[in-house]
């Protein structure tokens, strides 16, 4: 009778979880990030099947390499981006969060996907495709319906950019599974540069936004002007054409002119960040994780691309160039990731946002952790005790944060989700 009422609390707890799209999502997301990596690398550098009675099995797919950037970014990436974009999508069409069995069948989708990848070597290639084509495809019919039935056309680009990542998916997991791995590598690539643009997207407006909503709130003369914080249309396009022409010029063989758009793309990136008053903005927990987080582009892309030209100029780089990926993957990809959605459990009581100790801790470890895996390629004598270290931080971090996300997963929706009051003062420019 114990464990029935104990049961029974923790249903009641959790009674609101399935009404908003946040709470399966970013859970998901999260609990991806850690079992990906805790799964491999990590399990097989310290040889679980050591210390456990019954080994662990691996993922059955094609090379665990591939499979581990595969999950990370249309695992890990794409159930944070769901989340994301279905909490934003009320405040685009007016319409209200999607909840019950529509959220349920997306999960069960994303769910589905996670399964029939990791045991793909075993399973027909159709059936493969079948159950790993479902979530994005869900996610995009989702967001047309809204976006088309609320006539806000200005967002189709979210619904396409969903369906273009759902096609890269597919193409991953047909060229993957044929032998196509150089196919298969370029399809990642084309995935982290898709993620990369909706980072300049969000993260254009969202940092600059709540950073002002920030500085207004607690009386600082200090302010972002409009025209400092986003650069408009062609700013947009401008960034689009410099990431996509980079992942082109790298397909066709012109490395040096995707290396070059790749080091113009990061100082435009940076020469945008002037105004942000990021040094005033480091005194916030909340906003000095999103400030941290966005510095990883430009920062990343000057490294690809300052990697990749003295390569070509000497023979000889800095570090591989898989390793030089993780500053976008980890560092501005996961730390975007962190920045954003743990903002859902940051609201206080007193209506102002405070960053939990689990957001605190897992955002710093997984910055520690972005700079362990650069190493690997710096110092390759070490390589594998770094990555084992990095695998293990990366993990902690993530656990902390999960932990330190549980607020935002019961009791009544708090809207907006993921910010707090405007103040009058503060431009409106994120939602």
């Amino acid at each position: 009778m114990a464990k029935v009422g104990k049961f029974q609390s923790l249903n009641q707890r959790y009674s609101t979880f399935w009404q908003a799209p946040h709470r399966p999502l970013f859970l998901l997301s999260y609990l991806c990030a850690l079992c990906t990596v805790a799964w491999w690398p990590l399990a097989e550098a310290i040889d679980l099947s050591v210390s456990l009675p019954v080994s662990l099995p691996a993922p059955l797919f094609v090379s665990y390499g591939l499979w581990h950037a595969h999950e990370l970014l249309f695992g890990f990436a794409g159930a944070a981006l769901g989340g994301y974009l279905l909490t934003a999508l009320p405040s685009w069409t007016g319409g209200a969060l999607l909840a019950g069995w529509p959220l349920k069948l997306l999960v069960v989708a994303w769910a589905g996907e996670r399964a029939v990848v990791a045991c793909a070597e075993l399973l027909p290639l159709g059936v493969v495709l079948l159950g790993g084509g479902g979530y994005f495809l869900c996610l995009s019919l989702l967001l047309l319906r809204e976006i088309l039935r609320a006539k806000a056309y200005r967002k189709l680009g979210f619904a396409i950019l969903v369906l273009a990542l759902g096609g890269g998916n597919q193409l991953f997991l047909i060229s993957a599974l044929t032998g196509a791995t150089a196919v298969s590598h370029a399809l990642l690539r084309g995935g982290l540069c898709g993620f990369c643009l909706l980072i300049v997207v969000v993260g254009s407006r969202a940092v600059p936004a709540f950073t002002n909503n920030w500085l207004a709130q607690s009386g600082r003369a200090e302010r972002i002007a409009v025209h400092q914080q986003v650069g408009g249309l062609a700013f947009g396009l401008l960034t689009a054409g410099l990431l996509v022409g980079a992942v082109l010029s790298a397909l066709v063989g012109w490395d040096c002119l995707a290396y070059g758009a790749c080091l113009i793309l990061s100082v435009i990136l940076l020469w945008q960040m002037r105004h942000w008053q990021c040094t005033l903005a480091l005194r916030n927990p909340l906003l000095a994780a999103l400030h941290l987080g966005y510095l990883w582009l430009p920062l990343g892309l000057m490294l690809l691309g300052a990697n990749g030209l003295w390569g070509a100029q000497t023979g000889e780089l800095w570090m591989p160039p898989g390793d030089a990926l993780h500053s976008l993957t980890i560092g501005a990809m996961a730390g975007m990731i962190m920045a954003i959605s743990g903002r859902a459990a940051a609201h206080h009581h007193s209506g102002e946002m405070r960053a939990t100790l689990g957001f605190r801790i897992g955002f710093g470890l997984i910055w520690i952790c972005t700079w362990l895996r650069l190493m690997v390629g710096v110092v390759p004598d070490h390589g594998a005790m770094l990555i084992s270290l990095a695998a293990g931080v990366w993990c902690l971090g993530w656990l902390a944060f999960v932990v330190g996300f549980f607020p935002a997963l019961r009791g009544p929706i708090i809207r907006p989700v993921l910010s707090g009051k405007r103040h009058q003062n503060a431009s409106k420019l994120f939602d």
